[in-house]
C-alpha cells in the first residue's frame, strides 16, 4: 500500500492537509509538520536547514536517501539505530533499492522513489516484513522530498513498526 501526496507543482495547503490526515503516528505528523514548515518558507532546498537537535527523539527512526543517477534509484545515506536493528543489524548505507529489497517491496520502493525524487511528492507506504521472516509485523514509511543548496535531491524519512492493528514505535 502506498499513498502519494501532492506533487510539488500541484501542492497547496489543502492537499498537504489531506495527505497529513493519513499519517498513522504522532511522530510522523511531527516530522511532516516540521518538513512542511521548512518547505513553505524555503522551498525544497532545506537539507542544510534541518536541525537534528529539533528532531533528537526521532533520530533512531529517521533515514536519509540520495538519488543515484547511474541506477535511477535511491540509495541510503544515513539510517537511525532502530532501522539497523529492524534489518537485523545489517547496514544498508550506500546501497541502492535493488541491493536492499526484492519482489513487491522493491516495486513499492521504486514507485515511491519516482514520486519523491521526480515529482517531489511525499509518500506514505505500508508493507510487511515477510521478507525478514516476520510477516506478522508491518512497516509504515513516510518519505519527504528535500534537496540541497546545489539542487541535488534527497528524501528524509521516518519508519515505524506496527502490528496488524496498531503502531508500536
Amino acid at each position: 500500500m502506498s499513498i502519494a501526496g501532492p506533487a510539488a507543482k500541484d501542492a497547496d495547503a489543502s492537499s498537504y492537509s489531506a495527505f497529513r490526515d493519513h499519517l498513522p503516528s504522532g511522530e510522523m505528523v511531527r516530522l511532516f509538520d516540521y518538513w512542511l514548515e521548512l518547505v513553505r518558507v524555503n522551498g525544497f532546498g532545506i537539507k542544510g536547514r534541518i536541525d537534528p537537535i529539533e528532531l533528537a527523539d526521532l533520530l533512531p527512526f529517521l533515514y536519509l536517501e540520495e538519488w543515484d543517477h547511474a541506477s535511477e534509484q535511491s540509495k541510503i545515506r544515513l539510517a537511525g539505530e532502530s532501522l539497523r536493528e529492524m534489518w537485523g543489524g545489517k547496514s544498508f548505507l550506500g546501497a541502492i533499492v535493488d541491493e536492499q529489497m526484492q519482489g513487491a517491496v522493491n516495486d513499492l520502493w521504486k514507485r515511491c522513489d519516482k514520486a519523491n525524487f521526480l515529482d517531489q511528492a511525499p509518500t506514505l507506504s505500508r508493507y510487511n516484513l515477510r521478507h525478514r521472516d516476520r510477516d506478522y509485523r508491518w512497516i509504515w514509511d513516510l518519505s519527504l522530498p528535500i534537496s540541497d543548496a546545489d539542487g541535488d535531491r534527497f528524501v528524509l524519512g521516518i519508519v515505524g513498526l506496527c502490528a496488524i492493528d496498531g503502531l508500536d514505535v
